[in-house]
């Protein structure tokens, strides 16, 4: 479950990454938490995908 533990490892692991491409993974968040209902719905599966659109080359 998604969670805040979760989201400071992966932004640890990112720390190195620009800020629009964070800017860009948050409003990603937004999106699945109005389609999800709660931002406590999001897996991480969910983030991968955000990564994976984002942040790879």
């Amino acid at each position: 479950i998604f969670s805040f533990e979760l989201l400071l490892k992966y932004f640890l692991r990112k720390k190195q990454q620009n800020v629009s491409k964070t800017r860009n993974f948050f409003n990603v968040l937004k999106k699945k938490e109005k389609q999800n209902g709660t931002l406590k719905n999001i897996k991480e599966k969910d983030i991968q995908e955000v990564e994976n659109n984002y942040f790879n080359y």
